[in-house]
Protein backbone atom coordinates (compact mmCIF):
# COMPACT_ATOMS: atom_id res chain seq x y z
CA UNK A 1 0.00 0.00 0.00
CA UNK A 2 3.19 2.24 0.80
CA UNK A 3 4.31 2.27 -2.60
CA UNK A 4 1.22 2.19 -4.37
CA UNK A 5 0.74 5.52 -2.27
CA UNK A 6 4.05 6.87 -3.16
CA UNK A 7 3.23 6.28 -6.62
CA UNK A 8 -0.10 7.99 -6.54
CA UNK A 9 1.59 11.10 -5.06
CA UNK A 10 4.54 11.61 -7.25
CA UNK A 11 2.55 11.18 -10.54
CA UNK A 12 -0.27 13.65 -9.64
CA UNK A 13 2.77 16.00 -8.22
CA UNK A 14 4.72 15.45 -11.11
CA UNK A 15 1.80 15.23 -14.01
CA UNK A 16 0.36 18.86 -12.30
CA UNK A 17 3.78 20.30 -12.45
CA UNK A 18 4.61 19.19 -15.97
CA UNK A 19 1.62 20.70 -17.11
CA UNK A 20 1.92 24.37 -15.91
CA UNK A 21 5.73 24.04 -16.55
CA UNK A 22 3.87 23.34 -20.96
CA UNK A 23 2.12 26.44 -20.05
CA UNK A 24 4.93 28.33 -18.89
CA UNK A 25 3.04 29.09 -15.64
CA UNK A 26 6.10 27.12 -14.23
CA UNK A 27 9.85 26.87 -14.60
CA UNK A 28 10.84 23.63 -15.81
CA UNK A 29 13.35 23.07 -13.48
CA UNK A 30 10.20 22.82 -10.43
CA UNK A 31 9.15 19.50 -11.51
CA UNK A 32 12.46 18.64 -12.42
CA UNK A 33 13.14 19.33 -8.93
CA UNK A 34 11.23 17.26 -7.36
CA UNK A 35 11.34 14.90 -9.47
CA UNK A 36 15.19 14.52 -8.78
CA UNK A 37 14.27 14.34 -4.96
CA UNK A 38 12.12 12.06 -5.29
CA UNK A 39 14.41 9.73 -7.53
CA UNK A 40 16.90 10.36 -4.98
CA UNK A 41 14.56 8.86 -2.18
CA UNK A 42 13.59 5.80 -3.94
CA UNK A 43 17.20 4.51 -4.70
CA UNK A 44 18.38 5.90 -1.56
CA UNK A 45 15.41 3.51 0.14
CA UNK A 46 16.22 0.69 -1.83
CA UNK A 47 19.70 1.02 -1.14
CA UNK A 48 19.15 0.78 2.44
CA UNK A 49 17.11 -2.43 2.27
CA UNK A 50 18.53 -4.33 -0.05
CA UNK A 51 17.03 -7.39 0.99
CA UNK A 52 13.77 -6.63 0.43
CA UNK A 53 13.46 -3.18 -1.06
CA UNK A 54 10.98 -0.67 0.74
CA UNK A 55 10.62 2.81 0.97
CA UNK A 56 11.61 4.20 3.69
CA UNK A 57 10.63 8.23 5.18
CA UNK A 58 11.68 10.46 6.44
CA UNK A 59 10.57 13.92 8.11
CA UNK A 60 12.01 16.28 5.76
CA UNK A 61 10.59 14.04 2.71
CA UNK A 62 7.44 14.34 4.32
CA UNK A 63 7.40 17.84 4.51
CA UNK A 64 8.30 18.31 1.40
CA UNK A 65 5.50 16.09 0.22
CA UNK A 66 3.67 18.24 2.22
CA UNK A 67 4.97 21.53 -0.06
CA UNK A 68 4.86 19.92 -3.31
CA UNK A 69 0.82 19.92 -2.29
CA UNK A 70 0.60 23.02 -1.56
CA UNK A 71 2.25 24.47 -4.65
CA UNK A 72 -0.36 22.79 -6.58
CA UNK A 73 -2.45 23.70 -4.57
CA UNK A 74 -1.93 27.36 -5.26
CA UNK A 75 -1.19 27.10 -8.56
CA UNK A 76 -4.79 25.58 -9.13
CA UNK A 77 -6.79 28.30 -7.14
CA UNK A 78 -4.70 31.09 -8.57
CA UNK A 79 -4.15 29.86 -12.39
CA UNK A 80 -6.57 27.09 -13.17
CA UNK A 81 -9.61 28.76 -11.50
CA UNK A 82 -8.34 32.19 -12.59
CA UNK A 83 -8.96 34.19 -9.23
CA UNK A 84 -5.29 35.19 -9.52
CA UNK A 85 -4.86 36.52 -6.01
CA UNK A 86 -1.29 36.09 -5.95
CA UNK A 87 1.25 38.08 -8.20
CA UNK A 88 3.91 36.32 -10.89
CA UNK A 89 6.46 37.79 -8.35
CA UNK A 90 5.24 35.99 -5.37
CA UNK A 91 4.48 32.90 -7.15
CA UNK A 92 8.61 33.03 -8.58
CA UNK A 93 9.56 33.44 -5.34
CA UNK A 94 7.37 30.55 -4.40
CA UNK A 95 9.36 28.29 -7.08
CA UNK A 96 12.54 29.27 -5.85
CA UNK A 97 11.52 27.37 -2.55
CA UNK A 98 10.88 24.02 -4.43
CA UNK A 99 15.13 23.15 -4.70
CA UNK A 100 15.50 24.86 -1.61
CA UNK A 101 13.43 22.27 0.53
CA UNK A 102 13.60 18.85 -2.16
CA UNK A 103 17.82 19.51 -1.31
CA UNK A 104 17.07 19.42 1.98
CA UNK A 105 15.37 16.55 1.79
CA UNK A 106 17.63 14.67 -0.02
CA UNK A 107 20.67 16.29 2.16
CA UNK A 108 18.85 15.17 5.65
CA UNK A 109 18.60 11.62 4.01
CA UNK A 110 22.35 12.05 3.83
CA UNK A 111 22.73 12.77 7.30
CA UNK A 112 21.43 10.81 8.97
CA UNK A 113 23.79 8.07 7.58
CA UNK A 114 26.49 6.78 9.64
CA UNK A 115 30.51 6.31 7.18
CA UNK A 116 30.67 2.24 6.53
CA UNK A 117 34.13 2.32 8.52
CA UNK A 118 32.47 3.17 11.70
CA UNK A 119 29.34 0.68 11.70
CA UNK A 120 31.30 -1.92 13.67
CA UNK A 121 33.65 0.23 15.64
CA UNK A 122 33.24 0.01 19.17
Amino acid sequence: GRTCDHVADISFILGALSMYALQSLVPWWVPAAVGGSFAFYVVDSWSLSAAAPRLIGSRAGHLAGICNYALVGVLAFNNTARIHLLSAAFLEKLFWLVPLYSAAAVLSRMAGRRPAASMGAA
